[in-house]
């Protein structure tokens, strides 16, 4: 299992936030959308974690 700290961001002029995952999906576990268990500020949280197209060169 792997685990990171990340700040909540809002998505400017959308409904929505995004974090960044500080390491390639893909390469560590060998697909690019994974379920995902998480906890913000304690709430627990289940959903899915993807790459919304940013390359690791590019942050």
């Amino acid at each position: 299992m792997s685990s990171f700290d990340a700040v909540i961001r809002k998505v400017p002029g959308q409904d929505g936030s995004y974090g960044e995952v500080p390491f390639d999906l893909k390469k560590e576990f060998g697909k690019g959308r994974m379920k995902v268990y998480a906890t913000f500020d304690g709430v627990p949280y289940e959903g899915s974690i993807v790459n919304m197209g940013l390359t690791h060169a590019e942050r």
